[in-house]
């Protein structure tokens, strides 16, 4: 729970920034924690969090637009970012975004396309509090797997795609999955410790804020209890 966790940051003592990146914004709601467009970097804005919203279907500008196109301290990225101009274009945003830094509360990755690799790339501009990822869930832990990034499929989400052999489809639809595994996460995020980890989500924070995290009572993976 990102928001709960920038809470007991604050509790112990941490200031925040009130802003956040947003790669995969999707329709820019807040929603509950059951539905499927549950996103905490949305719920921060929402609330009144400076951010940039990263969103590259058409399907969801029309709501993007309606839900910030009031708000000053809130830019938005319709289109699809290419891996190679991402770093460039978070810059632009950091000196553009009224409240934007490069300490950011949230970094949150769903895009559902070589997803490590673009975190990868934001880390080179911002240094986060908190990195909030969808993992997949099927490689086990200690392996290390990261979807070839290729240009010609940002726009081919998880979804779009025939399920792959792995999921129980066609063995034809190939078996190269979209994502990353959660040590290719890891590996990709130097400084950056688990905070919390799911089914198929995780939490890292950045490690010189991991004693003041587990200092307010947050139990971190691996920690003693």
């Amino acid at each position: 729970d990102a928001e709960a966790a920038l809470r007991a940051l604050e509790a112990a003592g941490v200031s925040l920034s009130h802003f956040v990146v947003n790669f995969g914004a999707a329709d820019g709601a807040c929603a509950s924690r059951d539905d499927w467009n549950f996103d905490p970097a949305n719920c921060l804005a929402a609330a009144g969090a400076a951010a940039v919203l990263f969103e590259g279907n058409p399907r969801w500008f029309p709501l993007l637009r309606e839900r910030f196109s009031d708000r000053a301290n809130v830019s938005l990225s319709l289109a699809y970012v290419q891996l190679e101009h991402e770093a460039a274009l978070l810059r632009g945003f950091l000196q553009s975004v009224p409240g934007a830094t490069g300490d950011a509360d949230l970094l949150k990755m769903d895009i559902d396309h070589a997803d490590c690799l673009f975190m990868e790339e934001a880390l080179k501009v911002v240094s986060p509090k908190l990195i909030h990822f969808e993992y997949w869930p099927l490689i086990p832990p200690h392996l290390e797997y990261v979807q070839h990034y290729q240009t010609s499929k940002l726009e081919v989400g998880l979804y779009a795609e025939p399920r792959k052999y792995v999921q129980g489809g066609d063995p034809s639809a190939g078996a190269e999955m979209s994502g990353c595994s959660l040590s290719a996460f890891l590996s990709r995020a130097p400084g950056y410790a688990l905070a919390a980890v799911g089914p198929e989500e995780a939490l890292l924070v950045r490690a010189d804020l991991a004693p003041a995290l587990r200092a307010s009572g947050w139990p971190l993976p691996g920690s003693a209890a």
